[in-house]
């Protein structure tokens, strides 16, 4: 089986369509960590004592030593929609893997912009993403001319920092070494925005409120600025909390599901490149309308059309 196969059908025209690219272009997008070597492919469906099957994306350091503490305290017959809830309760991303829904099931996405070739030189992003999804989005943003500043305090650097995924996500941006949480470095933040066209982050939800950094409170600094936010869930989801990569999104989305009773994991983490391409046309339609605004665009949402194919 190939690697495309492994995907769900039709992602890579999906993915071509979302980011204006041919398809050679969005295979090149799709599959980006495992032509560079950054990682492997994602961690295969894990059984749950009790029954049910989990996503485990515990990359980071200390995540899989915090797991298996965390196992220690629940019973020993849990399923896995509560090892994933008491997972999310530590921050930890695992997260069950569900059926694929009925189509009836599925909500209305509002359209997803597939962008018109163009330069956007003159435009400057403050870009406050990590990882794949969003660096993807402001790289794209990047190739077509715009200034795009990340925001990556030495606190707390991007994951992929020093793998050839970072450089290859990042090129073309310049880095603002800012802690938000310092009032002067702060003041520099809020100076950049001041002379910002677009400002996009992938936090979970509650992060851009805690730092006080929403729309409205943006809009204040700067009457003309544009927001996009790429949480992995929706407003109104029951997961809108939780923490997880592409993978998780895959699980819960029920795009993993074989129709038997069994779970795959894909070949990658393709939510994150779709939903990096959704991003990128998403800032694009927003910037040619020339008003201020926000737009949310959640990994989940990005998956739905491959759910009705």
């Amino acid at each position: 089986m190939t690697r495309l196969e492994r995907l769900p059908a039709g992602t890579l025209e999906y993915a071509a369509r979302l980011g204006g690219l041919s398809e050679d272009e969005a295979e090149r997008e799709l599959f980006l960590p495992l032509d560079l070597g950054a990682w492997g492919p994602p961690v295969e469906p894990r059984p749950a004592p009790g029954g049910g099957w989990l996503c485990c994306e515990l990359g980071a350091p200390g995540d899989g030593d915090a797991f298996t503490r965390l196992l220690a305290t629940l019973p020993p017959d849990a399923d896995a929609p509560t090892i994933a809830a008491a997972a999310q309760q530590w921050r930890l991303p695992v997260n069950e893997y569900r059926p694929r829904p009925d189509p009836s099931e599925l909500a209305t996405v509002g359209c997803i912009y597939a962008p018109q070739r163009g330069e956007f030189a003159g435009v400057r992003v403050v870009d406050m993403t990590v990882m794949w999804a969003g660096p993807l989005a402001t790289r794209l943003l990047a190739d077509r001319g715009a200034e795009v500043i990340k925001v990556e305090p030495g606190c707390r650097m991007d994951g992929t920092r020093g793998t050839d995924m970072f450089d290859a996500l990042n090129a073309g941006k310049t880095r603002a070494d800012l802690d938000l949480r310092d009032a002067g470095q702060r003041a520099e933040f809020m100076a950049l925005v001041r002379d910002a066209d677009v400002v996009i982050d992938n936090f979970s939800p509650r992060v851009m409120p805690n730092l006080g950094l929403t729309h409205d409170e943006l809009l204040a600094v700067n009457p003309r600025i544009t927001t996009v936010s790429m949480p992995a869930f929706p407003a109104g989801s029951p997961w809108r909390d939780r923490v997880s990569y592409g993978v998780g999104v895959h699980a819960l989305s029920g795009l993993g599901d074989n129709g038997d009773g069994t779970f795959s994991e894909p070949a990658v983490a393709y939510p994150d490149p779709l939903a990096g391409l959704a991003a990128f046309a998403t800032v694009i339609d927003l910037l040619e309308r020339g008003e201020p605004a926000h737009a949310e665009v959640a990994m989940l949402d990005v998956l739905q059309p491959l759910l009705e194919v």
